[in-house]
Parts: C-alpha cells; sequence; structure tokens
C-alpha cells in the first residue's frame, strides 16, 4: 500500500457557524510513496491544465514544484 502526498496551499483554519473548518486548496500533484521506496508523481496534466484554467500564480506553481521534488529527494 502507497504512502499518498498530496499537494496542496497551506490549510487554514476558519470559524464556521458549525465549529472549526480546515480550508485548503488542492494544486493537483500527488506523489505516491510504495513500501519499496519507489515513488510516482501523478496528475502532472491536471496541474498544467489547471495553472492555466484557474491562473496560479507563478510562484505558487514554483512552490508545488519544489514540493515534489522535496519528496522524490
Amino acid at each position: 500500500r502507497a504512502c499518498y502526498c498530496n499537494i496542496c496551499r497551506p490549510a487554514t483554519f476558519v470559524l464556521a457557524p458549525d465549529g472549526p473548518e480546515l480550508h485548503f486548496i488542492d494544486l493537483d500533484l500527488d506523489v505516491l510513496v510504495w513500501p519499496d521506496g519507489s515513488c510516482v508523481v501523478t496528475d502532472e496534466d491536471d496541474f498544467a491544465e489547471n495553472s492555466v484554467r484557474y491562473a496560479y500564480p507563478e510562484d505558487i506553481q514554483v512552490a508545488a514544484r519544489e514540493a515534489v521534488e522535496s519528496l522524490l529527494a
């Protein structure tokens, strides 16, 4: 079974009427780490498409790629 690493914007806590909520924005990229140590990056096509569709700022795109690289190191 793989460990699933979701690349996202930093989470924030919001005090909602029904209690605290955790909000985050998923940046599409994911890294799967298998028990043998091998890794697979998924959803790179979604990241590329959504970077344009939702106008991800350049610094966010760079940070997402750096997060992937740090997981692969």
